[in-house]
């Protein structure tokens, strides 16, 4: 087999949040970079989160300062680089005296509102709940404010912008193996079609989540400093609890912390949960604990009754957390860890933990590590970035056959990108055929050809959501229609 006749400066393994977001600050920086992924990108941990771009208010508790001070910064960033996609959203902390005492709970959200002062957020403040039917039996409590993301979507537009900068991106492309050869990596790579190919790369980034021990290991044979100890997160979907737009975080006899968040105009998400998990992360379920805990929850506060039936969706992730002597979860750091080990010129980092929230940062630590001086990613917005308000009101002018449910989706997943996926279409017909929630032909299409789109799941449950509450027959249509789409592009 032949060396290419020039070899790339870095191979990222992994294309969830941390690997994408390496990939994109590389290649703007005119650093020759490739990327896979064994499975979709962005499909594993980065997909099932809570949605939260936040510091962590709970991380304080633990005397996680640098950390929550660390991510309510990049709160910051992320919603000046991503207006159209990171938003506020405020939260309602009720009250209870027997879980903690006001005053560590005042102080805790002073330190929230100080130890990074944002330019975005409102600041915290106790609020009376004597008028809020929601709420069981309790009478005050306390506001304050955090950012939703969609978290897949924010992988996908990583990865938009990585690619247009020069990035050599692939998913469902696996890592079979890493050796050194005449002074760089060779990596053995094997598609999903059985295709095998090699490359040559001066540093290797690890960025494969709660895969990354094992990827050491068993890919490189590399002996690492540290482990992970890989802890389950579920979370559950059903019709909305309530019509307020504020999200509650709850607190449990254990100090745990379950939110209740408005998701997708017609559903509350709750979550989450944190179990140990064993074997492989892709196989992480809800359990049925997790189901009467988090039921459980909302019974307990909303006086409600949630049934497995009123379950609309579910969803599981494994959170790759550094072993740690300290046993508890919940007391167990969310930062990252890097870990930089050099073979001649050649660079490995390994990244150990991390949050969704903290990607943008930790990518210019892996870049540092591995001797690339500067920095840009904080300043410069995405290139699909734009105001919500003002450019949802432009594309329903434009195409006033929109419904705005689905214009205010289109904005929130695309920017200015919902254009390209809208070019052509001059009357309500042009979207083609709709299959159900909003999802329309027309943008099925664009997935398709522009986003890496080779399931019928990464379109319904991944880049568009749209197949949240939707009947089995419409996923079954829409799998027909998907296979069809798919088999008339390869044929063209």
């Amino acid at each position: 087999m032949t060396k290419t006749i020039k070899p790339y400066d870095i191979a990222i393994i992994g294309g969830g949040i941390n690997g994408m977001a390496i990939a994109r600050d590389a290649a703007g920086r005119g650093i020759k970079t490739f990327l896979c992924d064994k499975d979709d990108f962005g499909s594993a941990t980065s997909a099932w989160s809570s949605k939260l771009i936040h510091g962590g208010l709970r991380y304080l508790e633990f005397y996680e300062f640098p950390l929550v001070r660390k991510a309510l910064k990049e709160r910051d960033i992320l919603m000046r680089l991503a207006p159209h996609m990171v938003k506020e959203q405020r939260f309602i902390l009720p009250y209870r005296p027997h879980l903690r005492p006001k005053w560590l709970i005042r102080l805790g959200l002073f330190l929230y509102d100080h130890l990074y002062r944002s330019q975005f957020m409102q600041r915290s403040q106790a609020i009376s709940l004597t008028n809020t039917p929601l709420i069981k039996d309790i009478t005050q409590g306390f506001e304050y404010s955090d950012a939703v993301v969609d978290d897949h979507r924010l992988v996908i537009e990583l990865a938009h912008e990585a690619k247009a900068k020069g990035a050599d991106i692939h998913n469902y492309m696996a890592c079979e193996s890493v050796t050194r050869q005449d002074g760089l990596w060779q990596i053995m790579l094997k598609t999903a079609q059985g295709e095998s190919k090699s490359i040559f790369a001066k540093h290797i980034v690890n960025a494969t989540g709660p895969w990354a021990d094992l990827f050491a290991s068993q890919h490189m044979h590399i002996q690492t400093t540290k482990s992970l100890r890989l802890v389950k997160g579920s979370h559950i979907v059903v019709p909305k609890l309530y019509t307020d737009k504020k999200a509650f975080t709850f607190q449990d006899e254990n100090g745990r912390i379950v939110f209740t968040i408005p998701y997708l105009d017609d559903y509350t998400l709750i979550g989450t949960t944190e179990e140990q998990h064993t074997g492989d992360p892709n196989s992480a379920m809800l359990s049925t604990e997790e189901m009467f805990y988090l039921t459980g929850i909302v019974q307990e506060y909303f006086g409600q009754k949630v049934t497995k039936q009123d379950i609309i969706w579910h969803f599981s992730g494994v959170r790759p957390l550094i072993e740690e002597q300290e046993k508890d979860n919940r007391k167990t750091t969310r930062d990252y860890s890097l870990e930089h080990l050099t073979y001649g010129d050649n660079g490995v980092v390994h990244i150990w933990g991390g949050k969704l929230t903290t990607h943008r940062i930790l990518a210019e630590d892996v870049l540092k590590c591995l001797g690339y001086k500067g920095s840009w990613t904080s300043r410069i917005p995405f290139t699909s970035a734009v105001s919500t308000k003002h450019f949802t009101h432009g594309l329903l002018n434009e195409y006033p056959y929109l419904d705005e449910q689905t214009a205010k989706r289109y904005v929130h997943s695309y920017g200015n990108r919902s254009l390209e996926i809208l070019k052509g279409c001059q009357k309500d017909k042009d979207l083609g055929k709709h299959y159900g929630n909003g999802l329309y032909e027309v943008e099925v299409k664009y997935l398709i050809e522009n986003e890496w789109v080779k399931t019928p799941e990464s379109v319904l449950f991944f880049r568009t959501k749209c197949g949240v509450g939707m009947g089995d027959g419409q996923i079954k249509d829409f799998i027909e229609a998907f296979n069809q789409l798919v088999n008339k592009q390869d044929s063209e």
